[in-house]
């Protein structure tokens, strides 16, 4: 739905929650993901994976069935 502010502005009502009763007070949520916003891995979470390094792979058994 066109607003005041924006006329060719496309609103979904499903994805808007209303912080009051009038149109200007609406405030629209959107996830990470549809702003296609992404967040840095925290130093000490890099540190660890490279202390541990690749996996092991499984052992293979040592008879076959």
């Amino acid at each position: 739905m066109p607003t005041p502010e924006n006329p060719d502005l496309e609103r979904d009502p499903a994805k808007d929650r209303a912080a009051g009763s009038t149109p200007k007070e609406a405030v629209r949520e959107r996830s990470a993901e549809e702003r296609s916003i992404t967040s840095p891995t925290p130093a000490d979470v890099r540190a660890k994976a490279e202390e541990h390094g690749a996996p092991e792979p499984p052992a293979a058994d040592s008879q076959a069935p």
